[in-house]
């Protein structure tokens, strides 16, 4: 894994409703959407007061952060099979080790 102050490369995968997220090419989380183990996590969460959280078939990737500066690049978004069940999503982060931290954009 990279360490902290190093450029990532991650890749979402879902297939159907089986979900895979690598980093650096190892695999950090698998789940089934919808499961009673997701459903589960997702009410103990910070979005189990969203009633709709992750219910929409379509819309807007969100990215946060976890109180860092973080920077994204090369987003790709692609869809492999006419009814979107399968779907890719590509991307770069950067992320600072401390809030205080100020390097030149690492863009």
């Amino acid at each position: 894994m990279n360490p902290t102050g190093e450029w990532k490369t991650g890749r979402i995968v879902v297939n159907g409703e089986h979900v895979t997220h690598w980093l650096n090419g190892h695999v950090t989380v698998e789940f089934e959407l919808y499961s009673d183990e997701w459903e589960q996590l997702v009410a103990k969460s910070k979005f189990g007061v969203e009633e709709f959280y992750s219910r929409a078939p379509s819309g807007s990737i969100g990215l946060q952060d976890h109180g860092t500066p973080v920077w994204y690049r090369n987003i790709d978004r692609k869809s492999t099979r006419l009814n979107s069940t399968h779907v890719v999503l590509s991307y770069s982060v950067f992320c600072l080790k401390k809030k205080n931290s100020s390097p030149s954009s690492p863009l």
